[in-house]
């Protein structure tokens, strides 16, 4: 792939994540400033290409879980799960995610 398909798939992926998140979350998208949201939404990626993750799929799966979670600190207990999860190398990407998200939902029902 040439280096404009590669800046053309980013900007395509990135518009459509920011249109998902828009759409998902409205409430909390409407109150930040689209360069804030634009921030964050790079953050995320950057966080999930850090942790090995590659694919617009794996990605994006991060991205929603980070939103679902914000703000995600290391130094927050309440989400240590996710760093242990995130740190696991020898799991691959999908058991790695497929692990986050059941632990998210195990989260979110403990907080019920």
């Amino acid at each position: 792939m040439s280096d404009k398909e590669d800046e053309i798939n980013l900007k395509r992926f990135f518009l459509l994540a920011k249109k998902y998140l828009c759409s998902e979350f409205p409430e909390k998208t409407s109150l930040l400033q689209e360069d804030d949201l634009d921030s964050m939404i790079l953050d995320y990626c950057r966080f999930a290409f850090n942790h090995g993750f590659k694919n617009e799929l794996e990605v994006m799966r991060i991205v929603d879980l980070m939103w679902r979670l914000a703000p995600v600190e290391k130094e927050n207990e309440e989400l240590s799960w996710f760093f242990l999860i995130l740190g696991r190398n020898s799991m691959s990407n999908e058991l790695r995610l497929d692990a986050l998200e059941n632990a998210y939902a195990v989260h979110i029902a403990n907080k019920m």
